[in-house]
């Protein structure tokens, strides 16, 4: 098992990536 700190900054980094996602999609409804 990996340890927490590692998942931990895996799931920063999924956050991180939903975030950018959806920040994408906005700019792109705004057009």
């Amino acid at each position: 098992m990996a340890p927490p700190r590692l998942l931990h900054e895996e799931m920063e980094d999924f956050l991180t990536y939903k975030e950018n996602e959806a920040r994408l999609r906005a700019v792109v409804r705004e057009r």
